[in-house]
């Protein structure tokens, strides 16, 4: 369970919040706003890239306030940022999604060995194609999805996900909608940034709109 009590956080010159909320195992929350709103600010607080300016974050009931962005993540936070970072540029596809296997099965997967999950999303999104590619070759788009397949084959925590649907196709959009919600009634949880005009209110078990001129 995540909480924060009386938020507030500095996009610019403005101060954000207070803001409160809880999110329980199997809900999904939805920050909308415009560019400037503090959405990703928002996330970059909870995942420990920004410190508050005051409030408290709370995970299980444990103060994380102070806890620096590596411990939250042992925690089960689990980041996908707004713009990617620059991939490696030798590193292959399959050996960047390895890396990830053997982090979130605490390394009992080999070198260049893929978990079952992340086999079955790369099939659903058609990412074969990519597996040896190196990472710098691919599209904005690809990498974002490779991301994506990497951030959801994770054992369950709580998704923090910064417009995850920008530069992917509708259909692929739709499969990781689905996937989202997937992830959740598995017991997982999400927050979920993005546009006012991305359709995913529906699946939004609660939901917040941030102003981009209202303190």
């Amino acid at each position: 369970m995540l909480e924060a009590r009386d938020l507030r956080w500095r996009v610019g010159d403005e101060c954000k919040g207070p803001l409160s909320f809880m999110l329980r195992p199997r809900e999904i929350l939805v920050i909308s706003g415009r560019n400037g709103s503090g959405k990703s600010t928002l996330l970059d607080v909870i995942s420990g890239f920004a410190s508050p300016l005051a409030g408290n974050l709370f995970l299980n009931g444990m103060q994380i306030t102070s806890r620096p962005p590596w411990k939250r993540a042992t925690y089960g936070l689990r980041r996908l940022l707004q713009t990617p970072p620059a991939p490696e540029p030798e590193l292959s596809v399959k050996a960047f999604l390895s890396i990830h296997a053997e982090v979130g099965t605490f390394g009992l997967f080999n070198s260049l060995t893929l978990t079952d999950r992340m086999k079955q999303l790369i099939s659903l999104l058609e990412l074969d194609f990519a597996l040896s590619k190196p990472l710098s070759n691919l599209s904005y788009g690809s990498w974002r999805l490779i991301q994506i397949v990497a951030i959801l084959s994770l054992p369950r925590g709580i998704l923090l996900l910064d417009e995850p649907f920008a530069g992917i196709d509708p259909r692929r959009k739709s499969i990781v909608l689905g996937e989202i919600q997937e992830y959740a009634k598995c017991g997982g949880c999400a927050v979920i940034a993005t546009h006012p005009l991305d359709p995913v209110d529906d699946m939004a078990s609660k939901s917040i709109e941030l102003s981009s001129d209202v303190n």
